[in-house]
């Protein structure tokens, strides 16, 4: 019994129970983006991009396996909760599960399932430790789920799809970029050559604020020129997202000079929070003022589970003052 507690809390971690309601809001943000998707399409715009998502911790986290024998050897696959032929396994089925939704939505989806599948691999096989591009692929990941679900209805507003995924994209560059900073350490002695190793925290808060910094600039622009229903409430949830990250950053950068692991995740784990404030404000356009009940109780969950779990998944073998060590979106 012992045992299979173990188990299920070893693929709970995996999840990553603090940030698996994201991507699912994203896909539903998109589906719901004109107001009149069928439930089966809606169920299908959740279920896809969350199946996806775990099934990339798990192919990740394999993959990482030696690294993290190495930083973190309390994680479930290198502390032996998790086998590795498991772990395949489990990723199998999410990438199975996520190509189910994606045939029973129709052939519309093949170009933004495809390249969800395909960046999967890429960012997790070989992007992830080669510099600001594994970035790059992680924000194109949510802007294809975004895109994902906004196809589920078979009529998206591509007015406000195209800039609103180029939004989630810059926003989700950003945002990977800073869970970086977290592993600097880890991944220089691993051989991962992500930005903040290569240039250091200073220049990579720079780059991942610029990056925030045009995500934030689009969705101000979608209120003021494109004006979508229910406007107001968009602009408020992207007001509040404004400073939620504004504040993110501001943590970060006072201790940009001697960075330590605590002080990274917790920037990080304030933009956790503010992804979801900013993604509701795209669920707003499509089904209002019903947005913030959503958005209250995915916060009290991912806030709790963040106090609850994060730490200890995040912990590495040294508690000294740091710059980081490997990443995870």
């Amino acid at each position: 019994m012992f045992r299979y507690r173990q188990v299920c809390v070893a693929h709970l971690q995996t999840w990553r129970l603090y940030t698996i309601w994201y991507p699912g809001l994203v896909g539903l943000s998109g589906a719901w983006l004109t107001g009149d998707a069928a439930p089966a399409g809606l169920v299908c715009a959740w279920l896809g991009p969350t199946a996806a998502w775990i099934a990339a911790h798990y192919l990740g986290d394999f993959l990482d396996r030696e690294l993290d024998a190495h930083a973190k050897p309390g994680r479930p696959i290198p502390s032996g909760r998790i086998a590795e032929q498991a772990a395949l396994a489990s990723a199998g089925l999410g990438l199975m599960a996520f190509s189910g939704t994606a045939v029973v939505l129709g052939a519309r989806e093949l170009l933004p399932a495809g390249a969800i599948g395909a960046g999967i691999f890429l960012y997790s096989g070989a992007l992830k430790a080669r510099g600001l591009a594994g970035n790059l692929v992680r924000g194109c990941l949510t802007a294809a789920a975004f895109v994902f679900g906004a196809l589920a209805p078979g009529h998206p507003d591509w007015r406000l799809v195209i800039p609103l995924a180029l939004a989630f994209l810059s926003h989700d560059t950003a945002s990977n970029l800073v869970g970086t900073l977290r592993d600097i350490d880890g991944d220089r002695s691993g051989g991962y050559r992500t930005f903040p190793v290569r240039y250091g925290a200073g220049p990579a808060l720079t780059v991942a604020a610029a990056s925030y910094s045009v995500a934030l600039s689009i969705g101000w622009a979608v209120e003021l020129l494109a004006r979508p229903r229910h406007h107001l409430l968009f602009g408020s949830l992207v007001a509040a997202a404004t400073v939620m990250g504004a504040l993110g950053f501001w943590r970060l950068y006072r201790r940009r000079g001697a960075l330590d692991q605590a002080t990274a995740l917790r920037g990080h784990e304030v933009l956790v929070l503010e992804r979801l404030v900013l993604t509701s404000a795209v669920l707003a356009i499509g089904i209002g003022w019903w947005c913030l009940p959503a958005l209250a109780l995915l916060l009290t969950l991912s806030g709790l589970t963040q106090q609850r779990m994060r730490a200890a998944y995040e912990q590495t073998r040294s508690a000294r003052p740091t710059q980081g060590q490997h990443t995870s979106p």
